[in-house]
């Protein structure tokens, strides 16, 4: 097994671990108990943890590095693929699931 994601919030490493689902990469989380014992250890090391198949990642951490790049607007935006308007909040369109992309004028 090999780490491939790591934070502070338990809800994005859980977070990151349904995205990891979704592209059918299995992975584990650990550590989701261990802050009882922050202060007695350094606290990045008690920090909740994805980990997957030794297989699974690099998919994995490619699919982390693309979620953690995705551009990002604070206005509605049209889909380039169906022509909807989507709210500035999503970051796939949501008619037809195509991924919001940065568009340079």
């Amino acid at each position: 097994m090999k780490l491939v994601y790591t934070n502070q919030n338990l809800a994005q490493v859980g977070l990151i671990q349904s995205y990891l689902a979704e592209h059918d990469i299995a992975s584990e989380m650990r550590n989701q108990h261990a802050s009882s014992v922050m202060g007695e250890v350094a606290f990045f090391s008690v920090w909740p943890e994805c980990w997957v198949a030794d297989e699974d990642a690099t998919p994995a951490k490619i699919l982390i590095d693309d979620l953690n790049n995705t551009p990002t607007t604070t206005e509605e935006w049209i889909c380039g693929t169906c022509q909807e308007t989507s709210p500035a909040n999503f970051a796939v369109c949501w008619s037809c699931q195509t991924p919001y992309t940065l568009v340079k004028p």
